[in-house]
């Protein structure tokens, strides 16, 4: 059971690195294609191209290197004739395998290598004999095993899935492109959707001469016409009661006309009445 389940849990883990694979190959993929199709509608490489011919028929690139290795040749060639360079290395590389045969055979150097190598293989041979021994290349030799067969079924998986996600995207329509971000299309849009989710918007009743201030009077650019100030009626009848009582308050009451006095003893005459009729 323990073998299933662990046997379960490879294959899904399997399953996910080899999709995760697929998907960034396709996605590379997809990126080159772009790519070259971005280069080819373009042409960035036949102007590079063009532009570095350019270059080196006006600057002469390739002679000035044509010429310098030339005389890189010449130059090292003049120096091996005066100073005899090839001839000093190979007679140096001579004298020293000469010198290496006559330590070989002084010390028997290839002799000792060749025990020492046959030691070493007959000691392994004998270690590997044991029980423990034989237990632990076993499990190596398991181990090796189960990793080959687990890097050989991702790569079948993979390459599956890399057929599924080109068959999926061939047959997948292309998105359509989407219009560049613009504020004012974009408050416009958002304020005719909530005039559309709102309703029709409600007809604007006509403002009151009676109760209209000024802060409701609209203001238009082109030369208005002077506004004639309201005549106050004189009397407060036919209007309202509120009204009727700012104009008592506002208006001033009319003086009492004084009667012109006619002489000292007509005023007199008038006081001594007054007198009178209070007593």
């Amino acid at each position: 059971a323990a073998a299933g389940i662990g046997g379960a849990s490879r294959e899904s883990a399997a399953a996910v690195v080899s999709s995760l694979m697929a998907k960034g190959y396709v996605l590379a993929e997809d990126a080159y294609d772009r790519a070259v199709r971005y280069d080819q509608e373009r042409k960035l490489s036949e102007m590079a191209r063009l532009r570095m011919r350019e270059m080196d028929e006006t600057l002469g690139i390739q002679e000035s290197y044509q010429l310098l290795k030339q005389k890189t040749r010449a130059g090292a060639a003049k120096l091996d004739d005066e100073y005899h360079l090839s001839e000093r290395y190979q007679q140096m590389k001579q004298q020293t395998r000469e010198t290496a045969r006559e330590l070989d055979a002084s010390y028997r150097l290839s002799e000792r290598w060749q025990r020492m190598t046959s030691s070493v293989k007959s000691s392994y041979a004998r270690a590997m004999e044991g029980e423990n021994a034989q237990r632990f290349a076993g499990w190596v030799r398991q181990g090796y095993g189960s990793l080959k067969e687990s890097a050989s079924s991702l790569r079948d998986a993979t390459r599956t899935q890399i057929e599924l996600e080109r068959q999926r995207k061939a047959t997948t329509p292309l998105a359509e492109p989407q219009p560049s971000w613009n504020s004012t299309s974009a408050a416009a849009a958002a304020s005719e959707a909530l005039a559309s989710a709102s309703g029709p918007a409600p007809a604007k009743a006509a403002p009151d001469p009676t109760t209209s201030t000024e802060s409701e009077l609209v203001v238009t650019t082109a030369s208005p016409a002077p506004v004639a100030e309201e005549a106050r009626p004189e009397t407060a009848e036919g209007l309202p009661n509120s009204q009727a009582a700012a104009l008592r308050s506002d208006v001033p009451a009319p003086e009492s006309p004084v009667p012109p006095s006619t002489g000292p003893a007509e005023d007199s005459e008038e006081l001594s009445a007054v007198c009178s009729h209070q007593g």
